[in-house]
């Protein structure tokens, strides 16, 4: 069943893979707040003030998988800035995520929908699907299918959304 879900997914979100890195102009999607693997709650809010990059997958996903080196790589372009990327599993229990990240190591932050009820109120129709929120809690960008997220297109689209610091600390930044 795993195996036909997977390919119908894939069908859905292969074409979707394709399409532009656009802007995203809809509603604002709700708060949440999730466990990560040791079961402590994250939230959203929480992360005000940063870009924060939500991914939703699912290790049983080859287009989710394919994409969590270059999301770890895009955490490690952005380390010491205000930019974290979170990973929010689909639907699979702690012991199997766990099991999966023990073959594909990241260091990103891992949370788990386990009911699917984020999923579903942020409207994600396929899997993998990454919204881009900005430092003031507004989604920006809503993206459906893998990506190259440490592509130079991308990483300069979300140093864009980066808080301005000061002339002063930017010039320090560049040094």
């Amino acid at each position: 069943m795993r195996h036909l879900l997977c390919l119908l997914l894939l069908t859905v979100t292969l074409p979707l893979a394709a399409a532009p890195f656009a802007t995203y102009r809809g509603a604002p999607l709700p708060p949440f707040t999730l466990p990560d693997l040791d079961g402590e709650p994250w939230s959203l809010a929480a992360a005000r003030g940063q870009v924060v990059v939500v991914n939703f997958w699912a290790s049983w996903c080859p287009p989710c998988v394919a994409e969590m080196p270059a999301l770890e790589r895009l955490q490690q372009a952005f380390a010491g800035q205000p930019l974290q990327v979170v990973a929010v599993n689909i639907g699979e229990e702690p012991f199997d995520v766990a099991l999966f990240l023990r073959q594909v190591p990241v260091e990103l932050k891992i949370l788990l929908d386990i009911e699917a009820g984020t999923q579903q109120s942020w409207q994600v129709r396929g899997l993998p699907t990454t919204v881009i929120v900005d430092p003031a809690g507004k989604v920006r960008h809503h993206v459906a299918g893998q990506r190259a997220w440490d592509d130079p297109e991308i990483v300069a689209a979300l140093r864009a959304l980066l808080p301005q610091a000061p002339d002063s600390l930017r010039a320090m930044s560049r040094d």
